[in-house]
């Protein structure tokens, strides 16, 4: 009768330490589909020679898996330039490539370059990566009017807040313009606002997500843009769109797992008990 006591307890305790491993196994494992990634670093250099702007772009795979369909391109003054097409960027492989660009500045100041890079993954899933610089002609004075753009978890569509300050003495007309990725689509992309001494104001841009996985960061940008009569200036913000998995079921995973194991630990541990009373109470 001992022996089948001790059995049954040990047998108890095993079950109860398994059931516990696996579920700490599902909530800390990582998804397997998360293993492989293509990670894409932007470089940029930016000359102004007169009339012609020359970008230098270096392009650099930081993952473990090769981008297909690499194509470059750089956009000034609403005019974009593509560059050569590569078939397939390997791991830890870059290239570096030139752009001359024709530009008419007429106000001294800052101009903002969009370097942009187009890739597929080898399920032709189409990806783009970006990175903003700028160019300065002649003069170029700091603005005076900053912004601020935080973290936008998204799943459908949401609202994305920028704050515009101005710490000028003057009131200053400034236009906005939300620059990200062409996985999302935005509605309302430029939007001009008045923002007096001292004063700050918040934007609300409309974003949608229309290709970016879920899990994966993109950076997103705010070019703050005004002119005075003899100069134009330029600041920008950068912040994040974090893709989230849609579902509740996506939200509540991690908490619901969690909240699980406990369960199941208070009740092995609560049988264990039960079973350790009686075996020591019949012996």
């Amino acid at each position: 009768m001992m022996w089948a006591k001790m059995s049954d307890m040990t047998m108890m305790r095993k079950i109860y330490f398994f059931l516990v491993l696996l579920l700490m196994l599902g909530v800390v494992c990582p998804d397997p589909s998360a293993a492989s990634f293509i990670s894409i670093e932007i470089e940029a250099g930016v000359e102004l020679f007169q009339n012609s702007l020359r970008t230098s772009v270096k392009v650099t795979n930081k993952g473990d898996e090769p981008a297909e369909n690499v194509k470059t391109s750089v956009e000034v003054q609403g005019k974009r330039t593509y560059g050569k097409a590569r078939r397939v960027l390997g791991p830890n492989e870059q290239f570096t490539e030139e752009f001359t660009t024709p530009v008419i500045f007429e106000k001294p100041g800052r101009y903002p370059v969009l370097i942009s890079v187009d890739y597929t993954d080898a399920n032709q899933y189409p990806f783009n990566a970006l990175t903003i610089n700028y160019a300065d002609y002649q003069e170029s004075p700091n603005a005076r009017v900053a912004g601020s753009v935080g973290t936008l978890n998204l799943s459908g569509s949401e609202k994305l807040k920028v704050s515009v300050k101005n710490t000028d003495e003057i009131e200053r007309k400034v236009l906005v313009r939300l620059v990200t990725s062409k996985e999302f689509a935005v509605q309302n992309r430029l939007q001009e606002i008045a923002v007096s001494p001292g004063d700050e104001k918040k934007l609300s841009f409309d974003v949608k997500n229309t290709g970016g996985l879920p899990g994966s960061t993109y950076p997103v940008f705010a070019l703050i843009i005004y002119e005075d009569t003899s100069y134009r200036y330029l600041s920008v913000a950068s912040g994040n769109i974090v893709v989230m998995k849609k579902g509740i079921w996506h939200g509540l995973k991690l908490p619901l797992a969690i909240l699980l194991a406990v369960l199941v630990s208070g009740i092995c541990l609560f049988y264990l008990v039960k079973l350790k009373r009686s075996f020591f109470t019949k012996k």
